[in-house]
């Protein structure tokens, strides 16, 4: 019997596809780290950019899908952007989905 895990795709969405700030910084040192160690990481980043290119060099898989910040006004939109990312992931049959932002209306003034 192989003491081996089987890999699970660990999928993480970032907000951003340049070096805006830490979480991406972040993403661009913790998913290669991860592969190999039963995990295969999966980042979904809104386009192309230098966080992309960084992880691809690095042979961290990438896809590119715009996640709009749910708020006041998005409506239509956000919920079809939620629906391409509950397919992708689902398709992808990724195991875990980790967002580097929060992605919620934001908080009524006191």
């Amino acid at each position: 019997m192989s003491g081996a895990r089987p890999e699970r795709t660990i999928a993480f969405l970032s907000e951003r596809s340049d070096f805006f700030g830490g979480g991406q910084r972040s993403l661009s040192e913790l998913l290669p780290a991860l592969q190999g160690r039963g995990i295969r990481p999966l980042a979904i980043l809104p386009g192309p950019g230098a966080l992309s290119e960084t992880l691809a060099s690095q042979g961290v898989e990438w896809t590119d899908l715009a996640v709009p910040p749910v708020c006041a006004g998005a409506g239509l939109a956000a919920c079809r952007a939620l629906a391409r990312l509950v397919r992708l992931v689902r398709r992808r049959g990724a195991a875990l989905l980790h967002s580097d932002s929060p992605r919620r209306l934001p908080s009524a003034p006191n």
